[in-house]
């Protein structure tokens, strides 16, 4: 199955497993604890809804890291 072009957001698609799979959108992208040339990026779906969130992925590391340039 392929899904492309079904959003200009591909983190849409992390919002939507982890609501079909938890209920809630609070994931987030973290840095491993050690850094490895095979691995590009880290997801953790948390298992609580993040309390009084404006949205989950704004709070990462990765997000402000993304979004500063």
């Amino acid at each position: 199955m392929e899904l492309k072009n079904l959003t200009n957001f591909p983190t849409d698609y992390l919002d939507a497993y982890c609501n079909a799979e938890f209920g809630h959108t609070n994931w987030e992208f973290v840095e491993p604890d050690e850094p490895r040339n095979d691995i590009n990026r880290v997801v953790v779906f948390w298992k609580e809804s993040e309390k009084d969130s404006i949205d989950a992925i704004e709070n990462s590391d990765y997000f402000r890291k993304e979004n500063d340039v």
